[in-house]
């Protein structure tokens, strides 16, 4: 099942997981307001905010995010079920 999930992003965005971990979206979220609340990454607020709020729409619903990058300038979460489903890709850069 995450293997299927690797090579779909693999195929459909070019990108890869940076690691194994995999995090609710909710606990994603807090961890968001945690860095707006400490001032961390205050030159990225924007876009922290932003991902914020897409990743919204995907609370209460069961789903996990992981980290996905392909070099420097293409990242973001993909959002998937407990099936290792994929349901969407936010772009953090």
């Amino acid at each position: 099942m995450l293997e299927d999930l690797k090579e779909y992003i693999d195929e459909k965005y070019d990108m890869e997981f940076i690691d194994d971990s995999e995090i609710a979206v909710e606990e994603m979220i807090k961890q968001g307001n945690e860095c707006l609340e400490n001032n961390d990454y205050e030159d990225s607020w924007d876009s922290i905010k932003e991902s914020q709020a897409k990743l919204g729409k995907y609370i209460g619903k069961n789903m996990k995010v992981k980290y996905a990058v392909n070099g420097m300038w293409n990242q973001g979460f993909i959002i998937f079920d407990k099936d290792y489903k994929f349901i969407d890709f936010i772009a953090t850069i």
